[in-house]
């Protein structure tokens, strides 16, 4: 699908979630920036991931991150502007703070050649597809046609029956760990620049202190 709708131009991502008091209370480690990294690493970063995948690496990034309803010190809200090295701008938005119940999940993306967005609570609904290359819907529902029983969807299913069958078999599209690192890049940029209220360059990124490393 990478391509598919021509150069980028423009990418959003909206992940309006609720993680409530009890949902804290389960663990010690949750909504803590040691072990858990707050919304944007925990629940965040398969969209992060996603967006980076369509749109490569990033230029800079300027962001503002909060905490509202977490009862511990991660933030549980951020809201990112992101330039990539290729032009295309990026918007991030992303909360469990959401009252009183999950709202979305979305991705959307505006290209020289078309535009969709996949929304639902997980990534699991067509909201809009247009593409000269590409209109009919036997197109558009072998990339998402899911309807999990709840937010966390079937992909982590998935990927681990992926690894297992490359460690069994030697088999299988199991994701190289550098592709996992950019992702944790772009988050820690956008870390980064909440931590020093400015923009920050990708190239000098440097390190979260949020995240212990």
């Amino acid at each position: 699908m990478k391509g598919l709708f021509g150069k980028p131009y423009l990418a959003s991502i909206r992940l309006f979630w609720n993680r409530d008091a009890g949902y804290y209370s389960l663990d010690e480690w949750r909504g803590t920036w040691k072990e858990d990294g707050g919304a944007l690493i925990n629940q965040a970063i398969h969209h992060i991931d996603i967006m980076q995948w369509f749109l490569g690496d990033a230029e800079s990034v300027f962001a503002f991150g909060k905490n509202f309803t977490n009862p511990r010190d991660a933030w549980d809200s951020v809201c990112a502007t992101i330039l990539f090295k290729n032009g295309a701008l990026g918007s991030v938005q992303i909360s469990t703070a959401t009252q009183p119940r999950d709202l979305e999940a979305s991705f959307a993306l505006l290209g020289s050649d078309g535009t969709f967005e996949i929304s639902g609570k997980s990534l699991n609904e067509i909201r809009y597809w247009e593409t000269p290359r590409s209109s009919d819907i036997e197109s558009k529902s072998k990339y998402v046609q899911s309807k999990p029983s709840d937010i966390y969807g079937h992909g982590h299913k998935e990927l681990l029956e992926n690894v297992a069958l490359h460690l069994r078999d030697n088999k299988g599209n199991v994701i190289e760990g550098s592709e996992a690192i950019k992702s944790l890049k772009l988050a820690s940029g956008i870390l980064r620049s909440i931590e020093k209220g400015e923009a920050v360059q990708f190239n000098s990124f440097g390190e979260s202190t949020l995240l212990g490393y």
